[in-house]
């Protein structure tokens, strides 16, 4: 067993709602999905699930997911006041360890080529501070040191009027990189990046049985390159091949591999919010999150249900 913890490097100063001008909430006016019986384009796990979403709590499944807010407005808010933003680096897989000589830069939306500012490199205790600009909703980091992947988050919402703030990062290992591609069978390419991401509905619960990709499009499915989704095990804490999960379990995370480095790209969460949803074999866009991302990093994202612009 592999204790990855990739849930708790996402946790703190909010998540993902993805795809709008500064990458806060996507446009609530989606078309609809592919059939149920689609297998489409170059992400052949990208295959419609049997049942509707549920929501869970740790293992169990409480109720079918809650998706009350999505297409409804965002509550999101830019920044006011530019914003000292602090914490310690760690490993994603011990957060007692500590990544010394890491950089974090930060930058509004998730434009890579605008980054604000970038940290000092931090010392043996892994704190970093950087200050973030005001005026947006959203932010993203990057976060680079030896022996790591260039690790990305997108979707992070800051307090729009707090001048400091708190933000744990944790950083992927190179070969944490390369064993979780092995454990699918797969070998990690330099060229390519790499994605982990998990949903979550209205109430904030981990969201089963939703199908994810990377799409060239906010609103379409087209998948971005000869990508392919895994799901994360929540038991296990490794991705698992399709024929042992065919969509998110009761840990709502997912990989994607195999995508080319690229300056805009969508990750998207589809799946049936209703017991009518899925007797229409019509899937629906839960989640979508705008990246862009160079060769060779990590992509660690948060999404939350769809929200209108």
């Amino acid at each position: 067993m592999l204790g990855i913890g990739l849930a708790a490097g996402l946790g703190a100063c909010g998540g993902g709602g993805g795809g709008g001008d500064d990458d806060g909430p996507a446009d609530a006016s989606i078309p609809d999905g592919p059939p149920a019986d689609a297998v489409v384009g170059d992400n052949p796990a990208f295959v419609a699930p049997t049942v509707v979403t549920g929501a869970y709590d740790g293992a169990t499944r409480t109720g079918d997911a809650d998706w009350t807010c999505l297409g409804t407005a965002s509550g999101d808010t830019p920044t006011t006041v530019a914003v000292t933003v602090g914490g310690v680096v760690s490993d994603l897989q011990d957060a007692s360890r500590e990544v010394r000589d890491a950089t974090v830069a930060i930058f509004g939306g998730s434009d890579l080529d605008a980054i604000a500012a970038t940290s000092a490199a931090t010392g043996v205790d892994g704190v970093y501070s950087v200050v973030a600009p005001a005026g947006h909703a959203r932010y993203g980091v990057r976060v680079a040191a030896t022996g790591y992947q260039d690790t990305l988050r997108f979707g992070i919402a800051l307090a729009p009027s707090t001048p400091s703030q708190t933000l744990a990062l944790r950083m992927v290992s190179t070969p944490l990189a390369n064993a979780l591609e092995a454990f699918v069978g797969r070998t990690h390419q330099a060229t390519e990046v790499q994605i982990f991401g998990e949903l979550h509905d209205c109430a904030g619960a981990s969201v089963g049985g939703a199908i994810a990709t990377v799409s060239g499009s906010p609103t379409a499915v087209e998948h971005y390159g000869a990508i392919a989704t895994y799901y994360l095990d929540g038991v296990t804490g490794q991705p698992v091949r399709g024929n042992q999960l065919a969509a998110t379990d009761a840990s709502g995370g997912f990989f994607v591999f195999g995508l080319p480095a690229t300056a805009q790209a969508y990750v998207q969460v589809w799946g049936y919010p209703t017991a009518a949803d899925l007797a229409a074999a019509q899937l629906v866009l839960l989640g979508v999150q705008r990246i862009e991302a160079t060769a060779d990093s990590f992509v660690m994202t948060s999404l939350e249900p769809r929200r209108a612009p």
